[in-house]
């Protein structure tokens, strides 16, 4: 049995990508379990077992035990709040900037099928006012 096990491990670890281990204070990204989007931001105060952090959310303050895959440490010279709004760019429905550049303009409308009336209804009368 534990030779299955060793020869397991050595498939897995041949076609996994290694990951760099996140230092503690380190800020990270956080997949949303419910959305998969990496919307949450915190970070790492504790490493209770191998790849799995101990992580203060910001906003929260709440601590949350993930595994090494479901985080991605954010660059330090980043603050929290200016990624996810450069995340979030395409998000805006308004048109509410105040750059001055002109905005493009919008795109050409597809072209449409041309509907007509079936051949069988071209001696059809209909009468106004009736069903």
């Amino acid at each position: 049995m534990a030779r299955t096990g060793e020869v397991m491990s050595v498939r897995f670890n041949r076609v996994t990508r290694p990951s760099d281990p996140i230092p503690i204070s380190h800020r990270v990204r956080l997949q949303n379990q419910q959305t998969g989007m990496w919307d949450r931001l915190g970070t790492v105060i504790d490493t209770p077992a191998p790849l799995q952090y101990l992580v203060r959310l910001h906003g929260s303050g709440r601590a949350s035990l993930r595994n090494r895959r479901h985080l991605r440490p954010t660059s330090p010279d980043n603050p929290p709040g200016a990624s996810l709004a450069r995340d979030n760019q395409g998000d805006d429905l308004g048109d509410d900037s105040d750059d001055g550049a002109p905005t493009p303009p919008p795109p050409p409308a597809r072209p449409r099928r041309t509907v007509r009336a079936p051949c069988y209804l071209s001696d059809y009368v209909s009468f106004p006012g009736l069903p």
